[in-house]
C-alpha cells in the first residue's frame, strides 16, 4: 500500500495503513480500504460524519490533505 500523506498541525505526516486520527479541533479523520476502495471519513467531535470521501488511494488523499489538521 503506497503511503497516505495527511498535514496535521502544520507538519506533514503519513500514514501507511487504515487507521483514525484526532484533530486539533477534536474532529476525527479515519481511512480505510473497503471492497478495494479507499474511504476516507471526517466526524465532527460529538461524531457525527461531517465528510466520506471514496475512490482511489490519490482521489482520498488529495481530499484528505485539504482537511484543517
Amino acid at each position: 500500500m503506497r503511503d497516505v500523506t495527511r498535514h496535521m498541525l502544520g507538519s506533514t505526516e503519513t500514514m501507511t495503513r487504515p487507521g483514525h486520527r484526532r484533530l486539533a479541533d477534536g474532529c476525527l479523520a479515519r481511512l480505510d480500504v473497503e471492497m478495494a476502495r479507499y474511504v476516507g471519513r471526517l466526524y465532527a467531535p460529538d461524531l457525527t460524519v461531517r465528510e466520506v470521501v471514496v475512490g482511489t488511494q490519490e482521489q482520498v488523499s488529495q481530499r484528505m490533505r485539504s482537511w484543517e489538521w
